[in-house]
Parts: C-alpha cells; structure tokens; sequence
C-alpha cells in the first residue's frame, strides 16, 4: 500500500472496507467535532455502516469516480480526504477533508489537499 508524506510523522494513504474498526474508532474520538463541519459521524455510526462507506469509495476507485485517503498522524487515522466527485472525462472534481479534534491545527488537511 503506498504513503505519502505529509511531514512532521504524518502520511496520507487510502482508506478500505478492511480498515472499518479503525476507521470507526477514529470517529467515535472525533464524532462530536467532525460532525460540526461533515455528516460523514451519522453515516459511519457503527461497524456495518462504516465497512458500508468506505466499500462505496472502495468502489468509486474501481471505476475511477472517487477516491478516499486517510490521514495518519504517527500511524494513528486522524482524519481524511474525499474525492466525492471524480470525473475523468470531465475534468472535475469535488474534495472535502476532516480530522479529529487532536490532529486540528497542525496544516494536515492543507497538506493532504496539495
């Protein structure tokens, strides 16, 4: 699996279905904050539902519509970038990003974005 750099012991790389438990606990430590900003906490609200999303990104990379990386603060998920748009054809894009409240801050989502 491949990682990219963000600096400062941080990384981005994707996100899949087999990562549901860590993905769910790094919402449940940032539910609260993340939901101020993106409805993605109501949408993983337990394992099946977590392991449902990132399969719909896992499926969105297959057919080159969407991508989903995770962002990892010395290897602990943090937060993350979506490619909730991703046209080829087209040229477009949409991108959103979320971290937990401990990873706030540090230029993490910035970075990722770059």
């Amino acid at each position: 699996m491949f990682a990219t750099s963000l600096g400062d012991g941080a990384e981005l790389r994707p996100l899949e279905p087999w990562q549901a438990e860590e993905f769910l606990a790094h919402m449940d430590r940032g539910r609260e904050y993340i939901g101020r900003h993106v409805g993605l906490p109501g949408i993983a609200a337990d394992l099946e539902s977590a392991r449902n999303w990132l399969q719909v990104y896992a499926d969105k990379t297959a057919a080159d519509t969407g991508r989903l990386y995770g962002i990892r603060l010395d290897g602990l998920l943090v937060g993350g970038v979506l490619f909730r748009i991703f046209d080829t054809g087209t040229g477009n894009c949409e991108a959103g990003c979320w971290l937990e409240p401990a990873a706030a801050g540090r230029g993490l989502a910035t970075r990722a974005h770059a």
